[in-house]
């Protein structure tokens, strides 16, 4: 398998309705979640297209495991709507830290990539773990 083109380009959108906040943000009552948990701390495995990086997505290098590379390039943008849900800065805020990338399992075919986000401005600070 060998991707000849790229299949996917950043691109700048001009309308402002994009700073919007997003419909189901208010529906939700995401900020009322962030009392419980902001996902600070937690690492998720992505394995998708790819990851192409933005202002809103800082993401550092994991790796393409199908046909090599570092996995900073998206073939189709799925992979990057998927890390974008995941640890994408919340609507109108900038990222305090870039996304960090590191193996999940030994180098080697199928490893994913483990994404660890910071918490959004103006968190509250997560709740203490559990006792043992």
């Amino acid at each position: 398998m060998r991707q000849s083109n790229i299949c996917a380009r950043t691109i700048t959108v001009a309308d402002p309705s994009v700073a919007l906040p997003a419909p189901g943000f208010a529906m939700l009552n995401i900020p009322s979640a962030w009392q419980y948990s902001t996902g600070n701390g937690v690492s998720v495995a992505v394995i998708d297209t790819g990851v192409n990086p933005s202002p809103r997505l800082p993401v550092v290098a994991g790796g393409d495991y199908i046909m090599g590379g570092d996995g900073l390039m998206d073939c189709d943008s799925h992979g990057t709507i998927v890390a974008s849900l995941i640890g994408a800065a919340p609507q109108g805020s900038p990222m305090p830290a870039p996304m960090q990338a590191k193996p999940a399992l030994p180098p080697g075919p199928g490893a994913p990539a483990v994404v660890s986000a910071p918490p959004p401005p103006g968190a509250p600070p997560p709740p203490p773990a559990p006792p043992p």
